[in-house]
């Protein structure tokens, strides 16, 4: 089984009127959502049966408000618990 994984990163710069996503205007707090994130893929690694994933997708309003700090720690972290096809160098 190959899966595919979202993570959806909620905090914008400024709010769109045509967004549909759940989502808010902040500058902090990124951390505290980024140890959810990783504590929720704990709780969910047994959901995959063993299973590969083949695309991790980070999405949401946009993902680039995370330092690429914060982006790297967050795909370490998730990466304990999620077995992630890694593409060849």
């Amino acid at each position: 089984m190959m899966a595919g994984i979202y993570i959806h990163i909620p905090f914008c710069r400024k709010l769109c009127a045509y967004c549909d996503f759940y989502h808010l205007t902040a500058s902090s707090g990124y951390d505290n959502l980024l140890e959810a994130l990783v504590k929720e893929a704990g709780e969910r690694r047994s959901y995959l049966a063993g299973g590969k994933v083949s695309t991790l997708y980070i999405g949401g309003g946009p993902p680039s408000v995370l330092s690429v700090e914060e982006l790297t720690r967050l795909i370490r972290d998730i990466s304990a618990f999620l077995s992630l096809r890694m593409p060849p160098r």
